[in-house]
């Protein structure tokens, strides 16, 4: 598989590892001194048992430059995806029915848009939160995965909905005090 990663700064490039690694023939598109950086020494991975390894992975300063791929990764900031998307399209040849200044507008439009978890806490309803969230948090402790972001927002999220929404169950019945 060929994937080209359209950024390669701290993410952009840790993906790319990881895929390299996995046996993917992935190119970065850089530009500067991180081209150079990536060109000349390569990229240096740091794995959390601090064992290390260079890897030479393909850098260009220019998508068209990618050539074909099967997969594009944007991984560049919220304000450079319109530009760097049309050039992607352009370079795959592919087209928007609907053209990309319109769909980033409507996109700020759906901005002011309520979330149907966050509708649900406003209504004192129970939320989705197991289904959304517990269920990757389960999913991540059945492979061993540590997930310590994601179950302190789970945390976070639950007690706002303890606190807020009404009980997802019933609640348990009364215990009985013995007569002194």
């Amino acid at each position: 598989m060929r994937v080209c990663i359209v950024g390669a700064g701290a993410i952009g490039c840790f993906v790319g590892a990881r895929l390299a690694k996995a046996g993917v023939a992935v190119t970065l598109v850089a530009r500067g001194a991180q081209l150079r950086a990536l060109q000349g020494a390569g990229l240096r991975l740091v794995e959390r048992d601090a064992s290390e390894s260079v890897l030479r992975l393909r850098a260009v300063e220019r998508i068209a430059e990618a050539g074909p791929q099967e997969l594009v990764i944007l991984a560049v900031k919220a304000h450079q995806v319109a530009p760097i998307a049309a050039q992607v399209a352009q370079v795959l040849g592919a087209g928007f029915r609907v053209p990309l200044e319109k769909r980033i507008e409507g996109a700020s439009r759906v901005g002011h848009h309520r979330t149907s978890m966050l509708q649900d806490v406003e209504s004192g309803r129970a939320t989705e939160l197991d289904a959304l969230l517990g269920s990757v948090i389960e999913l991540a402790r059945f492979t061993g995965t540590p997930v310590p972001h994601l179950e302190a927002v789970y945390a976070c999220a639950a007690l706002l909905e303890r606190t807020v929404c009404r009980p997802r169950t019933a609640q348990p019945a009364p215990v009985a005090q013995k007569a002194a």
